[in-house]
């Protein structure tokens, strides 16, 4: 199953230059590869990139930000065995990326019912 997204630290931070000798990282398109029994592996569309394979453990985190201009994703910190990332996903996948990597521990406390 593949869940198409968003990142700027997966893989890398790509920098663009916005004038004056000031950096800002770019959000890149890809996709989250997710199959029964195997690690995840994000892949950039461009293929500039090469995949990147997620390694346990998982702990994913909804952001408040709003994504400009995308009114149908949600924002994500993913963290992984090698560090954390951002992650733009469609609204419809949210429930898949919490099976995926699960969610956060207050998420899992809420889930069994604790607080």
């Amino acid at each position: 199953m593949q869940i198409v997204g968003f990142t700027k630290s997966i893989g890398g931070a790509v920098m663009t230059s916005i004038g004056r000798g000031k950096k800002i990282a770019r959000t890149r398109s890809g996709f989250l590869r997710c199959a029964p029994g195997e690690m995840p592996v994000w892949t950039d569309r461009t293929g500039e990139k090469k995949s990147v394979l997620l390694r346990p453990p998982f702990a994913l985190e909804p952001v408040d930000d709003k994504v400009p201009m995308a009114s149908k994703f949600e924002r994500y910190e993913l963290s992984t065995a090698d560090g954390t990332y951002d992650v733009i996903v469609p609204k419809k996948d949210a429930e898949l990326m919490r099976h995926v990597f699960g969610g956060s521990e207050a998420e899992k406390r809420d889930e069994a019912g604790r607080v």
